[in-house]
């Protein structure tokens, strides 16, 4: 009988959330949790046509998707506590899973002008890549690939891609990026010409 006073005490004081729907929270419906990728789109960071090197962010490389519809009830996590919480109303939005099946195989930039003596037109320029991690980590492209094994989390890759040196040859930059899926499917998309000023 002790035990189960301490029990129902421990219980009562601590919390238990159990898997719920809030039938006060007012969320728009969704898609789906999950995507499945069907194309990319890439944009310069700023969007602008001429920019000193020191202001150029790169660009953003942004999957264009469907979603997927699960078995898990609409706009609801599921989640267990035992951490006492307010019941506060927590809306999920189109593809908050990430992607079902598919994982990044392969980014390759493809310089479409002459960027250095050994850069020139239709040559890749991964290895003058970088990736933007977070708000201020940068990793090297390659490097990043190598890295990154697990299934696509989000609609945008990282922070964006960013260039280690300004072009040298061509002060136009434009360049074609190709995305290779682990599912076999390949995407390309060519960012907006941008004259880049050292």
């Amino acid at each position: 009988m002790k035990s189960k006073i301490i029990f129902l005490t421990a219980v009562l004081t601590i919390g238990i959330t159990f898997p719920n729907c809030h039938p006060e929270c007012e969320c728009d419906s969704i898609d789906g949790p999950f995507f499945d990728i069907k194309g990319i789109e890439v944009s310069n960071k700023p969007n602008k046509t001429s920019i000193n090197f020191d202001e150029y962010f790169g660009f953003d490389v942004t999957y264009t998707v469907d979603f997927i519809v699960d078995n898990l009830p609409e706009n609801c996590r599921w989640d267990f506590s035992l951490m006492n919480s307010a019941l506060a109303c927590d809306c999920e939005f189109n593809g908050w899973r990430g992607s079902k099946t598919e994982k990044l195989d392969d980014i390759t930039i493809i310089t479409l002008n002459d960027f250095d003596a050994e850069h020139l037109a239709n040559d890749t320029i991964s290895d003058l890549m970088q990736v933007r991690i977070g708000e201020f980590g940068l990793m090297d492209l390659n490097e990043y690939l190598l890295q990154d094994t697990a299934l696509i989390p989000r609609q945008v890759f990282e922070y964006g891609l960013m260039l280690k040196k300004a072009p040298e040859l061509d002060k136009e930059f434009k360049v074609k990026v190709v995305v290779s899926l682990s599912n076999n499917d390949t995407y390309e998309a060519e960012t907006e010409p941008i004259i880049i000023q050292n």
